[in-house]
């Protein structure tokens, strides 16, 4: 690893460590949190480790990986109650997401800096640092799911099988996370995206491999259901049944639901929004960076359309936006890394200086929100 590397991944290092870890003592424990974390405490202290249960009763709405994990660190710590450990998991599982979209920008871009500052708007991302500090599964198995994206470019980038076994086992954890929620909100328009932007190629001459990938990522997902279907069938295909009425009907919102996602970037709102201005950002990036910036836009575009037309919609649902939309920001940022102010237009100052103050504006404003919240 060479020390430009090792200086930026220090830097992510340490920026994710501040994100993620120093906010986990902020906010109670939600529904979906609590039911976690009691069924977590119920693994360790009744074995019920195939058989999650909540309150006694037999729970198999979701799939058990993000539980185990939790149940691993009450372990650790001895501790079965603190929200602040039972939130680790989640913490460092989003700490692993911003190393891999690092890796990631690496394979695609080859280039050290932009690589770093799209994994930096990531890191420090608003909505990102809200999910990544609650103990939810979306979180788990959006970040697999990236994982198995970011193993299958390696594979195709390095041409190691290490890699596709690898992306194969982040397949199967996120299936075991939350089923193929992840697989439809993020991979999908991955592939459709990537096949658009720097063609279908890759895909033709590693369809051997993609095929037995895909089918080993399917089995290792799989176990926990066929263990269930084996041991619990009518229980387990009536819950089923009743998350498919779910989807469908509860929490259903409007299909402009995810428009707003730039809000909920944070620090990143103007240059979020300037990255959808296609025309206008294309004329700006150097040469070198115009096909993954048309990469970034285009799937982030795939992803809104994707999740959009599902009825049942949530905040954090939408976390495969952030995670695509970050690389358009990336790009702006190194726009105006590599420019001399004396040379930036009118309006790109305005815009420089705009998105400057609004940072200065959410530093200042933190810890008081912190105080209002503990108040």
């Amino acid at each position: 690893m060479e020390k430009e590397d090792i200086k930026y991944l220090l830097i992510l290092f340490l920026t994710s460590l501040l994100s993620f870890f120093s906010t986990l003592w902020v906010k109670g424990a939600d529904l979906m949190e609590a039911r976690n974390f009691i069924t977590a405490r119920e693994m360790v202290l009744n074995g019920t480790w195939l058989t999650p249960t909540l309150n006694g009763d037999y729970r198999f709405e979701k799939p058990p990986l993000p539980t185990w994990l939790t149940a691993f660190f009450m372990k650790i710590f001895n501790n079965t109650t603190s929200e602040y450990i039972l939130r680790i998991p989640a913490a460092l599982i989003s700490m692993l997401l911003i190393f891999l979209m690092y890796k990631f920008m690496k394979l695609l871009t080859k280039d050290k800096k932009l690589s770093f500052l799209v994994s930096f708007v990531l890191a420090t991302t608003f909505a990102l640092i809200k999910e990544g500090t609650t103990n939810n599964w979306d979180m788990f198995a959006y970040v697999f799911s990236f994982g198995t994206i970011v193993f299958l470019i390696d594979g195709f980038e390095n041409r190691k099988n290490s890699s596709y076994i690898i992306c194969s086992f982040f397949l199967g954890a996120s299936i075991m996370s939350k089923g193929p929620v992840a697989l439809y909100g993020i991979i999908l328009p991955f592939i459709i995206t990537y096949g658009y932007v720097y063609s279908c190629e890759n895909y033709k001459k590693n369809i051997k491999k993609i095929f037995l990938t895909l089918i080993l990522g399917v089995v290792i997902g799989s176990i926990w259901y066929l263990y269930m279907l084996l041991n619990h069938k009518d229980l387990f295909m009536s819950v089923m049944n009743k998350e498919m009425n779910t989807w469908e009907n509860k929490h259903t919102q409007s299909i402009f639901f995810y428009l707003n996602y730039f809000v909920l970037t944070g620090p990143w709102i103007f240059f979020s929004l300037i990255s959808l201005i296609y025309p206008w950002s294309k004329k700006k990036i150097r040469d070198k960076d115009k096909k993954i910036f048309k990469f970034g836009v285009v799937w982030t575009i795939f992803i809104i359309l994707f999740l959009s037309v599902i009825k049942m919609k949530k905040q954090r649902y939408g976390i495969p936006i952030y995670i695509a939309s970050s690389i358009g920001v990336g790009v702006i940022l190194s726009y105006y890394w590599d420019k001399n102010w004396n040379n930036l237009k009118k309006l790109e100052k305005k815009l420089f200086i705009s998105q400057n103050f609004l940072l200065i504006i959410i530093s200042f404003l933190i810890p008081f929100l912190f105080l209002i919240k503990n108040f």
